[in-house]
């Protein structure tokens, strides 16, 4: 199976100034997602996705790691993913004069993944012949059943999902889950065809909670710092 790995990466950041760059340990955020590919069971060319001068000289440290000028009009706020990595692909069959049949996506906000969780996600993809996407995630204790709410315009609150049944705990309430932000994976030729990461035939690789956490904020970091400082 033709295998492509990629990291999306813009500098911008607005709950943290140079996030993705950020030291953890006296190591620079995305290096640790660096890192965990090196150890991969599996080799892959490795295309990173980035507006960040910081990270195209980071990425020239690795061998196979592609570092790919990501245009403004996609370095936005309000860019859609799925429209970086369509550039992205269409960048790596430019480059390497191939078809490539599944892309591994790893977000460098989440440090605490294993090299385990990318090696185990992959073959769970590759065991479900009749899936597209794999997205990983964790299981809740936040439920839209029983205790997310949302709010009018009055500030009266209500349960987000409205069932017939009464659920009066969490324990009780249908399982759900988070997406963590870490691991995707793709069948290129079906995710080409799409405007959506989240398809009719994405399955959810399971993660444990402690290993899913992303930074998306200063306290965020703060916690991943201590947690990485201890090891």
């Amino acid at each position: 199976m033709s295998l492509l790995i990629s990291i999306c990466a813009r500098a911008g950041s607005k709950g943290i100034k140079n996030k993705n760059t950020s030291k953890i340990n006296k190591i620079p955020l995305i290096e640790y997602t660096f890192k965990q590919i090196k150890k991969l069971k599996f080799d892959s060319k490795v295309i990173i996705s980035s507006d960040c001068l910081i990270i195209e000289k980071l990425t020239k440290k690795y061998k196979n790691f592609h570092f790919l000028k990501r245009p403004k009009y996609l370095s936005q706020d309000i860019s859609a993913k799925i429209d970086v990595i369509k550039h992205l692909l269409n960048f790596a069959k430019k480059k390497f004069n191939q078809n490539y049949h599944t892309l591994i996506d790893l977000d460098p906000t989440s440090p605490l993944r294993s090299v385990a969780d990318i090696n185990n996600s992959y073959d769970f993809f590759r065991l479900n012949k009749n899936c597209d996407t794999v997205i990983s995630g964790y299981l809740t204790n936040r439920n839209p059943y029983f205790n997310l709410v949302t709010k009018d315009h009055n500030g009266r609150i209500s349960v987000c999902i409205k069932s017939k049944k009464t659920y009066t705990s969490r324990q009780e309430s249908p399982k759900v889950f988070a997406l963590n932000s870490s691991i995707y994976i793709y069948d290129i030729k079906k995710l080409l065809l799409r405007k959506k990461i989240i398809s009719k035939n994405t399955l959810l690789y399971e993660m444990p909670h402690e290993r899913s956490l992303d930074i998306d904020s200063k306290f965020d970091l703060k916690v991943i710092r201590k947690l990485i400082e201890k090891k």
